[in-house]
């Protein structure tokens, strides 16, 4: 809590400071909305809370204040999100926090009000001059207070209500006015006035105003303006050259008397724009922007070509030339690494229009062949996978007349390359677009590990050097966060023995190219029929993968013996495996490889038969000491059913089911050799892709029962009875209808008495 937030000028937030229970934090973080990230950027000088944040004309951002461990801080800082860096700026005048940071349109000076120093409210009110690098006092407020709200409400004042001082809460407001300098364009054509005016300066002063080159060859030049009797002033004297095209100026107004300053920016003549075609999430068609592009602005993929334009206006009907240039790497690896036609990804007119916007402009245009580069060839460009296209630069209001030779500046191999190409072209109107693609590095050109996905921070960076040798560079870029790497997965089935035997699979979630139900076949011939490849998947997220047998084929012994899934990039293991399935948690630009190994098993089935059939007699039927499937308590005709078993020898046998003796019976096992006796017996070798029945028969066996009859019946004399010369049953001493019992014999015997 506490903390500060401004947002960049890519639209994405930087987060710095505040407090954490009772820890105060000097973390600086960055989120990305389109993504939903959050990404560190660095760490404060002092750790505090209830600071400030804003951003600067320039893009920078200015933190200041806030309440640290030893109390409040004057202490300033500066975060460059170009350079990803922080570092020190003037100190503050008053140390406070909770105050309020307001940039001022059109002056681009922070006015720091308001908020609490040592536990009192403070009246004070500050003054950040970016070009002069300082805070500077320029009054009070009539209320202190803290905790206030502040906005700018029209030119050159901006309004403080509410707040607290002590334990009274404000009603009240109060204005701040300010100086204030504009320009009646943005953007002038060469050889156009600059139209300046502006309020709030002391009425009678002379204002100095200085028009500087950010990016150009020429010195500062000065002209001065005289504030009328309400404080407005007025001129029209700087104009921009014709060697102007694309440089971007400062206009820095100084009041001789009062010291009030302001400042503004605008841009002379050919404009260097990107094609926004929105985020992932909400694609559009392109719309021209002079200026940087980031996931919220636009998105491409790796291998696809994004469209640039530069507008010139303002131009005399001849010959001129242009040129500019590409990082064709960063870091030594791969960016732009060369040109295409600008509708080679985005078709024309729908979604890329280079005339969209600009007066004067229409199709269709003239085409001049894009040269080859030789520089592709020479450092390993792989084209077997992907050729290279480089197609056509578009002219509108003009044609190409020559292409010069391409300027390499930098090694591949080195920290960064720069390309460049200087193109000659009749304009045969004053205003005249010329539009080309950026060939985004793919990694089916130059390796998996040799483009910026292998680089964080890094981006795409065009320039735009000059139009007739004059002008200042301008340098735009595409946020490697607009720039998606695809990923893969693929799904590979391996069949032991091969044949036309169709395996099923399903995918969660099936989106985008990850499609579902599909089937694959292992059968040795048909190429590609075992192998499923889920290209260009931009969604990134956990994917599961999952084989489903059939009751048929599982009843014919298919199992899954293993299952492997690999980063291919990496050579690593990634995902989890349960069962049958994979989970996959697919990164950007990952590659990954799911291998599946089935195999026909030995399928074993052990059926009953019980002699006679009419034999209530239960059985358990066993394979390797263990009731296997529907085998247990089984009359005649009873079975395992299909048993998926090992490759190998196992033991097939039985056990007394409910209220059965085995000794009743005699047992055999016929495996396919033949009837053994037994109540167990080993299959021999059972291979993959085979099937063996086994039988057991019970043969019910007979009875003999041996009665003692005496005559007369009272006749007291004992006797044994004997089957096969031993005393049999119950039949040991006994008299007059003594008896053995029903005994079981196996074949005809002899009874003695």
């Amino acid at each position: 809590k506490n903390h500060a937030a401004a947002v960049l000028q890519d639209g994405r937030v930087l987060i710095a400071g505040g407090s954490h229970g009772t820890n105060v934090l000097d973390s600086v973080e960055i989120f990305d909305p389109t993504r939903g990230s959050v990404s560190f950027a660095g760490k404060l000088l002092l750790a505090r809370s209830g600071l400030s944040a804003t951003t600067l004309l320039d893009g920078k951002v200015l933190l200041a204040g806030g309440e640290g461990r030893s109390g409040d801080l004057a202490v300033a800082e500066l975060y460059d999100p170009e350079k990803h860096t922080l570092s020190p700026a003037p100190g503050m005048l008053t140390p406070r926090h909770g105050h309020q940071a307001i940039r001022l349109p059109d002056n681009n000076s922070v006015l720091i009000v308001g908020g609490t120093s040592s536990g009192s409210a403070l009246s004070a009110v500050e003054l950040y001059v970016p070009w002069q690098g300082l805070f500077k006092r320029i009054g009070d407020l009539k209320s202190p207070r803290t905790g206030a709200t502040g906005a700018p409400t029209g030119p050159g004042k901006a309004m403080m209500a509410g707040g607290t001082a002590g334990s009274s809460t404000l009603s009240s407001a109060e204005v701040v006015g300010y100086a204030t300098i504009t320009t009646d364009r943005n953007d002038y054509p060469p050889n156009t006035a600059v139209v300046v005016s502006g309020t709030g300066w002391q009425p009678g002063e002379t204002v100095n105003l200085v028009f500087h080159e950010t990016n150009g060859p020429d010195p500062d030049v000065t002209y001065q303006a005289v504030a009328d009797s309400s404080g407005k002033i007025a001129n029209s004297q700087f104009s921009t050259d014709i060697h102007d095209y694309g440089v971007i100026f400062t206009l820095t107004a100084t009041g001789v008397s009062s010291g009030l300053t302001a400042q503004t920016s605008f841009s002379d003549g050919a404009n260097l724009d990107g094609c926004s075609n929105g985020p992932a999430t909400a694609p559009t068609a392109c719309v021209w922007i002079n200026g940087n592009l980031n996931s919220g602005k636009a998105h491409y993929n790796e291998g696809d070509s994004a469209p640039y334009r530069v507008v010139m206006d303002g131009l005399t009907l001849g010959t001129h030339t242009v040129q500019f240039g590409w990082d064709v790497t960063d870091g030594g690896k791969h960016a732009i690494d060369y040109l295409t036609s600008f509708n080679r990804t985005l078709a024309y007119p729908s979604q890329a229009d280079p005339c969209l916007g600009v007066t004067g402009c229409s199709g269709p245009p003239t085409l001049f062949p894009i040269p080859l580069d030789p520089s592709l060839a020479a450092n390993g460009i792989n084209t077997s996978v992907q050729p290279v296209a480089p197609g056509s630069f578009a002219m509108f209001g003009g044609a190409i007349t020559n292409a010069s030779a391409y300027g390499l500046t930098g090694a591949y191999a080195g920290s960064s390359a720069t390309q460049n190409i200087t193109l000659t072209f009749t304009a045969t109107s004053s205003t005249v677009v010329l539009a080309w693609g950026d060939h985004l590095a793919t990694r089916l050109n130059w390796g998996n590990l040799n483009t910026l996905l292998s680089v964080n921070g890094s981006s795409y960076h065009t320039h735009f050097v000059a139009l007739d040798g004059g002008g200042g560079s301008q340098d735009k870029q595409i946020a490697a966060d607009a720039v998606v790497f695809p990923g893969s997965i693929t799904i590979v089935k391996h069949a032991n023995p091969q044949s036309s035997e169709q395996f099923s699979f399903s995918a969660s979630p099936a989106a985008g190219p990850v499609t579902s139900p599909f089937s694959l076949v292992d059968d040795g011939v048909t190429a590609g029929a075992n192998t499923k490849v889920f290209a260009n998947i931009v969604n990134f997220q956990t994917y599961s993968i999952t084989e489903n047998l059939s009751t048929a084929q599982t009843n014919n012994g298919w199992t899954l013996d293993l299952l492997t899934c690999t980063d291919t990039d990496a050579g690593v293991s990634v995902g989890t495996v349960t069962g049958t399935s994979a989970s996959i948690p697919l990164s950007e630009g990952e590659n990954v490889r799911c291998d599946y190994y089935n195999s026909k098993h030995p399928v074993l089935i052990v059926n009953k038969v019980v002699v006679p059939s009419s034999d209530t007699g239960l059985f358990n039927l066993q394979i390797d000491g263990t009731t296997a499937g529907t085998g247990a308590n089984v009359a005649n005709g009873g079975t395992t059913g299909p048993q998926v078993v090992s490759a190998g020898s196992h033991t097939v046998g039985e056990t007394a089911g409910t209220g059965t003796s085995l000794s009743n019976y005699l047992t055999t096992i016929d495996c396919g050799s033949g009837p053994v006796s037994g109540t167990s017996l080993s299959t021999g070798n059972l291979a993959v892709n085979t099937t063996t029945t086994c039988t057991i028969t019970n043969t019910r066996k007979s009875t003999l029962t041996v009665t003692k009859t005496l005559l007369p019946n009272t006749d007291t004399g004992t006797f044994n009875l004997q089957i096969d010369g031993a005393t049999a049953g119950t039949g040991a001493a006994v008299g007059n209808n003594g008896t053995t019992g029903a005994v079981v014999v196996e074949r005809a015997r002899t009874a003695r008495c």
